[in-house]
This record gives C-alpha cells, sequence and structure tokens, in this order.
C-alpha cells in the first residue's frame, strides 16, 4: 500500500488519518510494509511525516520528484496498491476503496 500527500491539501488532511488506520492494519494483518511519499520541503511537511512514520516508511520529495514522475502524480492524495508480482493493482483517492492486500508469502 502506498499514499502520497502534500502539506496544504485539505483532502490530505481529512484522509492522512483514515490512511494511518488503514496502513496499521495492513502491516498487522499481512506483514506486507507501507510506503508514504510527502511532497515539499522537510520544514512543510514535518507535521505529515510524523502522523505517516508511525505506520509506513516515508519519503519526502520536493516538487514532484522522481516517485511523484514515475507513478504520474496529478492530484492529492492519492493511493494504491501494490500486487506480489510488483505491478500497481489498484489507486484511488480514498484509501478506504483500496482492495484488501494479500498476505506476504512465507
Amino acid at each position: 500500500m502506498l499514499g502520497f500527500f502534500t502539506p496544504g491539501c485539505q483532502a490530505c488532511k481529512e484522509r492522512l488519518p483514515l490512511f494511518v488506520d488503514q496502513a496499521r492494519t495492513v502491516t498487522r494483518e499481512t506483514g506486507r510494509s507501507v510506503l508514504a511519499i510527502v511532497h515539499g520541503t522537510e520544514e512543510e511537511t514535518r507535521e505529515q511525516v510524523a502522523a505517516l512514520s508511525e505506520v509506513a516508511h516515508v519519503v519526502v520529495e520536493q516538487g514532484d520528484g522522481p516517485l511523484g514522475e514515475a507513478f504520474d502524480i496529478t492530484g492529492y492524495p492519492v493511493f494504491g496498491l501494490i500486487a506480489a508480482d510488483g505491478t500497481l493493482a489498484a489507486t484511488t483517492f480514498d484509501p478506504a476503496r483500496l482492495p484488501a492486500p494479500s498476505k506476504v508469502a512465507v
């Protein structure tokens, strides 16, 4: 599971707690990692990074950054699910609409 956020985005502020809750569930129930990408300066993103760091690996990118470009991010927030084969299985603007990820193969 992954999520893209940016400071100053009202929808990001509203959906961040939903993403955090879902990320907590994903890691607990599936053993899979969660990635959060925040676009902005370190100072601008401090509050979002603090909240996301509890449940995800957090990357701060200035501007669109390489991950934003790779995923062709055109709006915020956006959430996705990476399948076991490494492909992007789903995207949405609401983390609750992502399909349940599968457990990590042991």
